[in-house]
């Protein structure tokens, strides 16, 4: 009976890890991606000052997504890796 537990919670762990995996790979790409497309932009040095507050701008609301996803993902991995621990304990 520990055999089988033991093997449901090493398959429990590596689901999560690969959730992480798989959220920090795409839901992280995102606005990565805007920002290294905002960053090309301001390195053309073609850009009037109204365009430079634009980006700065976009690049402020890219930034607050990130650390937004940023904390959802903590929160939910912790929150999981809680739950893991509490069932191993049982």
């Amino acid at each position: 009976m520990l055999e089988i537990k033991n093997i449901s919670l090493q398959k429990s762990y590596e689901n999560v890890l690969e959730q992480i995996i798989f959220d920090i790979s795409h839901v992280m790409r995102r606005p990565v991606a805007n920002m290294q497309g905002l960053t090309q932009l301001i390195e053309l040095d073609k850009m009037n000052r109204e365009t430079v507050k634009e980006v700065a701008y976009k690049l402020q609301l890219v930034s607050h997504e990130m650390d937004s996803f940023i904390k959802k993902l903590y929160n939910n991995y912790q929150q999981r890796w809680e739950e893991l621990e509490e069932s191993e304990k049982k």
